[in-house]
């Protein structure tokens, strides 16, 4: 058998020969990987297969911060590294080559939704429109083609990136909660111990139940508080109101706090562009823009319009969070998340690549003028942490025209946002009536 030669072949030999458990053999080929010129991805598969065969944890270390440099969205490196350094408990990994038993025939019999499309823009299931080449959201109603929703990675396998981030907050929901269903419009929420009756802050519904047995859900690690009372905030409404130039009947404002995720990002984009010279010649040019998104907030309900939530989520400040203590829902209901975290990440990392994609469209004009064919490769892009967080909000709904229009006031700062009935020239048109 002829000597192997190349990067890709010499790592070949040397994951097998790891895999039937020959060290030496395999610590000689993964080793001239990295004497070669061979591919990040290369030298960094090859360093964490070193660890793998390394028997000194303090090498085994040093092998994977490597890799990790090298190859920076690899999760198997991230979670061998934080076995490694006590972030991550051993057997809280899923391992895809030594799965969980299987499910009961009778759990197995169901039928399994292993692949859909998630909306980029507020994380609920999107459908196929009449013809079946267009997808759209059923909450916020964001429509896209079929092309384009796979090219942005909308098409999801279930969990895909809770196995992918492999900790027990991602794949396992960890705290059983009892938690209060309203019985006029479905909402559920976690409420303080003690409380034995609600009414509902989106219905007004007085009477809500106790589901018979727990949910397992993951608890909110961060919550910011309320800072505004009600009847501050109802002056607030009411001038927004009278300056809209809004008339009607408007129902009780009630508070309540919010689900969502934040995301911490970082990593880089790889971008190309097409430059043409002055002479009629054109040059490829090509660089990596670094990325770092700090607390990027995703709703995590449904329950109201989407593009209403959306618009009033993305205002909030996480500086002023506190860590989560159940004293804070003794007096505000919680709604329960159901947008789930891997979903979310989808659409935090749909912000985080627009947010690079506004900042590169004006770098790269300043840098070479009239750029053509520019590309992105967010192969590089990855999620450093992530936490579930409460947002304090009054919730109220007003008649106009015949019409119920939803309104979201933030407890934090008093800001409000609304749907209005009809288009942004009627909108400007009473704001100038009522002066």
């Amino acid at each position: 058998m002829d000597e192997p030669s190349g990067a890709q072949e010499l790592l070949i030999y040397g994951i097998a020969a790891a895999k039937a458990g020959h060290l030496d053999e395999a610590r000689y080929y993964l080793r001239r990987v990295l004497r070669l010129q061979a591919r990040p991805e290369q030298r960094a598969k090859a360093l964490l297969w070193l660890a793998q065969v390394e028997d000194n944890p303090q090498a085994q270390r040093d092998f994977l911060e490597e890799a990790c440099l090298l190859d920076p969205a690899n999760y198997a490196i991230q979670r061998r590294l934080a076995v490694l350094k006590g972030q991550l408990a051993p057997d809280e990994v899923f391992d895809p080559e030594h799965p969980p038993a299987p499910e009961p025939p009778e759990a197995a019999s169901q039928p399994l939704q292993m692949r859909r499309f998630v909306c980029p823009q507020c994380g609920g299931k999107m459908t196929f429109r009449a013809g079946g080449k267009t997808l759209s959201c059923r909450y916020c109603g964001y429509e896209m083609s079929l092309l384009k929703a796979l090219q942005a990675g909308a098409m999801v396998q279930e969990q895909n990136f809770v196995v992918g981030m492999a900790t027990a907050k991602g794949h396992v929901h960890p705290t059983g909660v009892r938690p209060f269903v309203c019985q006029g419009c479905g909402a559920t929420f976690m409420v303080g111990q003690g409380t034995l009756s609600l009414t509902c802050p989106y219905c007004g519904t007085p009477h809500v139940a106790q589901q018979e047995t727990a949910q397992q859900l993951v608890l909110p690690e961060a919550v910011v508080p309320f800072a505004l009372s009600r009847e501050e905030i109802r002056r607030k409404f009411f001038r927004w109101f009278d300056r809209a130039g809004l008339r009607g009947r408007v129902w009780r404002i009630r508070g309540l706090y919010l689900p969502a995720w934040t995301f911490d990002l970082g990593g880089e984009i790889g971008w190309s562009c097409y430059v043409e010279s002055n002479n009629g010649m054109g040059r490829t040019e090509r660089g990596l823009h670094l990325v770092y998104e700090d607390d990027i907030l995703v709703p995590a309900s449904h329950t109201l319009p989407g593009n209403l939530l959306l618009d009033a989520v993305t205002h909030f400040s996480t500086k002023e969070a506190v860590p989560y203590k159940e004293e804070f829902l003794v007096n505000w209901p919680a709604e329960v998340y159901d947008v789930s975290m891997s979903d979310a990440s989808l659409v935090a990392r749909r912000i985080a690549l627009e947010r690079a994609r506004e900042f590169m469209r004006v770098r790269l004009r300043v840098l070479f003028g009239d750029p053509q064919n520019v590309q992105l490769n967010t192969g590089g892009l990855i999620i450093e942490s992530f936490k579930l967080l409460l947002l304090p909000a009054w919730i109220t709904r007003y008649r106009a025209q015949g019409k119920i229009y939803h309104v979201l006031i933030d407890g934090q700062s008093g800001e409000v946002h609304a749907q209005e009935p009809g288009n942004w020239l009627q909108r400007l048109w009473r704001r100038f009536q009522a002066g």
